[in-house]
C-alpha cells in the first residue's frame, strides 16, 4: 500500500520526465542550430504571466469539482445504508415482515455501483438495477406505513441522483473553451522558452531553468486532466476519489446480513 501511494505521488512528474528530457534535447539543438532568436523581455514575461494565470484558473476550477465530487460514494454509502436502516426498522414494527430479501438487493445494488465505477461501465444497466428496489418498497406498503414507504423513495432517488452526477463528471470535461486557450497558451509559452537564448556561457543556465518552467507547465497540465475526471479507476490517474467509505459501507452491511440471517434461523 505505501509503494501504490509512494507511486500515485510521484506519477505524474515520472510521466513528466522523459518530456523533459526531449524538450532539453530540443532547447540544446535549437541552440546549436542558431535559431534561439529572441531575448527575454517585458512581452515573453507578459505571456508567461498569462499562461500562469490561466492555469491557476482552470486548476482552481477543476479542483472545486473535484472537492464537489469526493462527497458522492459517501453519498451513494449513505443512501444504501439509511434504506438497510430502513427496512430493518420494519422489521420492529411487523415481526413477521422478512426484509432478507431487500437487504440483500441493496447489496447486490451496491456490488453493482462498485463495480460500474472501477470498469466504467455503461450506467444505463446501472439505473435499472436501481428502479428494481421499487418491488420491495411496494411490499413495504401493504404494511400501511406511509412514512417508512417515502423514506425508502427519497433514499432512491438520492441514490439515482448520485449516480446520474459520477456519470456527468465521467463524460464531461471542465470548461473545453478554458482548455483550449490554457493549451494554446502553454504552446506558446514551451515554443518561446526553446527559441530564448542568450551567450554560450549562459547555456547550462537556459537550459536548466527552461527544462524547469517546462516540467512545471506539463506537470501542471497533466494533473489538471487527472483532477478533471477523478473516477477512472483504471492505473491511468493518480486523481481517482477513494472508494474506501464505500468499500467500508458494503463490508459493514454484508455482515449485518449475515447475523440477521444467522438469528432469524
Amino acid at each position: 500500500m505505501k509503494i501504490q501511494n509512494l507511486w500515485l505521488k510521484w506519477r505524474i512528474l515520472v510521466i513528466t520526465l522523459p518530456f523533459t528530457a526531449i524538450f532539453a534535447l530540443a532547447k540544446w539543438g535549437v541552440h546549436e542550430l542558431g535559431w534561439q532568436v529572441w531575448s527575454f523581455d517585458a512581452l515573453t514575461s507578459s505571456m508567461f504571466g498569462a499562461a500562469t494565470l490561466l492555469l491557476a484558473f482552470v486548476l482552481g476550477g477543476t479542483l472545486s469539482d473535484y472537492r464537489d465530487s469526493e462527497t458522492l460514494p459517501i453519498e451513494i454509502g449513505c443512501a444504501i445504508e439509511a434504506s438497510f436502516e430502513n427496512a430493518l426498522l420494519l422489521t420492529g414494527l411487523h415481526k413477521d415482515y422478512a426484509p432478507q430479501q431487500y437487504l440483500g438487493d441493496l447489496i447486490h445494488a451496491l456490488d453493482a455501483i462498485l463495480d460500474w465505477l472501477k470498469s466504467g461501465s455503461a450506467t444505463e444497466p446501472l439505473l435499472e438495477q436501481i428502479a428494481k428496489l421499487a418491488k420491495h418498497q411496494a411490499a413495504i406498503g401493504q404494511y400501511g406505513n406511509q412514512a417508512v414507504v417515502n423514506f425508502a423513495q427519497v433514499e432512491q432517488d438520492k441514490l439515482r441522483s448520485a449516480i446520474l452526477k459520477i456519470q456527468i463528471v465521467r463524460d464531461t470535461n471542465f470548461v473545453a473553451p478554458a482548455y483550449a486557450i490554457l493549451e494554446l497558451f502553454i504552446a506558446a509559452a514551451i515554443v518561446s522558452l526553446l527559441l530564448i537564448g542568450g551567450d554560450i556561457a549562459s547555456l547550462t543556465k537556459s537550459l536548466v531553468l527552461s527544462s524547469f518552467l517546462f516540467t512545471a507547465f506539463i506537470y501542471l497540465l497533466i494533473l489538471i486532466r487527472d483532477l478533471d475526471n477523478p473516477f477512472q479507476y483504471k492505473g491511468s490517474s493518480s486523481a481517482d476519489i477513494s472508494l474506501i467509505t464505500l468499500e467500508a459501507t458494503h463490508r459493514r452491511l454484508c455482515d449485518r446480513l449475515e447475523h440477521l440471517s444467522s438469528t432469524s434461523n
